[in-house]
């Protein structure tokens, strides 16, 4: 699908929705540049279609509050990193109650009925674990992996995804109106995340920007022409005058 130009990936979703579609796998924001999807407005649609939905939270769980009781979808993943400031390793799945008696992808044996009582190592089983767990990967019992996920978890629960957003929206704001002020373009307001941006140069910058503002202490990721930047509790608007200090030095050269 072809990037919209106003921004608004909903309208354009919906446009492709039809009787043919089966399954709607979208994020709730554009890894690139943070172009906002409504999930929320699709999931009648593609329920209504018996299509299934299927969410990658990767871009937003952990800083925009989220009811997936209420968008409904089948499934929804999200990597344990990110947002989430847990491991790089890890991620979450979620499957609603009607697709949980699936077939997984990996035939883990600890993804079988028995796997958790072992003194039954040997008494393989067929059967696969009740619940979403028979998705899970292999070898997931990770004593590294598992306790620092657990603690990033603890943090977030503690400042609150609500208050984490509230927290960054102001700074995105921030971004985008130092970028307007400069000629380059963003996503429109209703469009875009509240928790990171895209500036879209219009043409390439130099490839070793990334580096030159790493030996500054600030760091962002290059998307081709679009330059991500996410700020998070961390940063003040201080740190925005001092990227666009150094964009308007590294993007004359």
């Amino acid at each position: 699908m072809a990037r919209p130009e106003d921004g608004d990936w909903t309208l354009a979703i919906e446009g492709a929705l039809d009787e043919r579609t089966a399954i709607v796998a979208i994020p709730q924001f554009h890894w690139m540049d943070g172009g906002r999807i409504d999930v929320r407005r699709l999931a009648p649609q593609v329920r209504a279609l018996g299509a299934a939905l299927v969410l990658d939270l990767s871009q937003s769980l952990g800083a925009v509050p989220t009811d997936l009781p209420e968008i409904g979808p089948d499934f929804a993943v999200a990597v344990g990193y990110k947002w989430l400031l847990g491991p790089y390793r890890f991620a979450f799945l979620y499957a609603a109650p009607h697709r949980q008696d699936g077939e997984p992808l990996e035939q883990a044996w600890s993804s079988r009925a028995t796997s958790q009582d072992t003194s039954r190592l040997t008494d393989y089983s067929d059967a696969m674990a009740a619940g979403a767990r028979r998705y899970d990967v292999g070898e997931r019992g990770d004593y590294l992996a598992v306790p620092m996920a657990q603690a990033a978890l603890d943090q977030i629960l503690d400042w609150s995804v609500a208050e984490i957003q509230d927290s960054i929206a102001p700074l995105v704001a921030e971004v985008a109106a130092q970028a307007q002020a400069r000629g380059i373009a963003v996503i429109p307001e209703p469009h875009r995340a509240p928790h990171f941006i895209g500036l879209r140069l219009g043409r390439p910058p130099p490839r070793d920007l990334p580096l030159r503002l790493g030996a500054e202490g600030i760091y962002i990721s290059l998307r081709g022409e679009t330059l991500r930047v996410s700020p998070h509790l961390y940063n003040d608007k201080a740190d925005i005058a001092r990227l666009f200090e150094a964009l308007d030095r590294h993007l004359r050269s």
